[in-house]
């Protein structure tokens, strides 16, 4: 709907686009070293990108299907959940399945920076002792 992407369209692109990996600095100094600032890195450098590619989604049902449900007489809300959400349900699973690859990599990030656990950190301490198996294994 025109009225909720008008004001959210701007904010969400120009977010976005930011560098998630030249946040986590900020990250640590805001929320400090543990499971919240790698939650707030994963949250930062996918929901919005989600947030995009799930609008597409429902931009992407057919017209004709939106249409034949305010003919039968659904309301604005009622074709959202009964009609839109149902036909755009494969492609969200799709557009999650897709940013999850994401939240991964963005988990290594946060855990390589600052963290006494985790995949970055195995990562990071075999990399200071040249144990070039255990960086593949992580």
């Amino acid at each position: 709907y025109r009225v909720v992407q008008a004001p959210l369209e701007p904010l969400v692109n120009f977010i976005r686009y930011l560098p998630v990996t030249s946040f986590v600095p900020l990250f640590i100094l805001w929320i400090g070293i543990g499971i919240e600032q790698r939650i707030a890195v994963i949250f930062f450098g996918t929901f919005f990108q989600q947030l995009v590619m799930i609008s597409d989604c429902a931009r992407g049902v057919s017209r004709d299907l939106v249409n034949a449900s305010y003919t039968l007489g659904t309301k604005r809300s009622e074709a959202v959940w009964h009609v839109i959400f149902p036909a755009a349900l494969p492609a969200m699973l799709d557009t999650l399945r897709v940013t999850m690859g994401w939240a991964w990599t963005y988990l290594v990030v946060a855990e390589l920076v600052a963290a006494s656990s985790g995949l970055g950190y195995i990562s990071l301490k075999a990399m200071r002792g040249f144990q070039v198996d255990v960086i593949f294994m992580a």
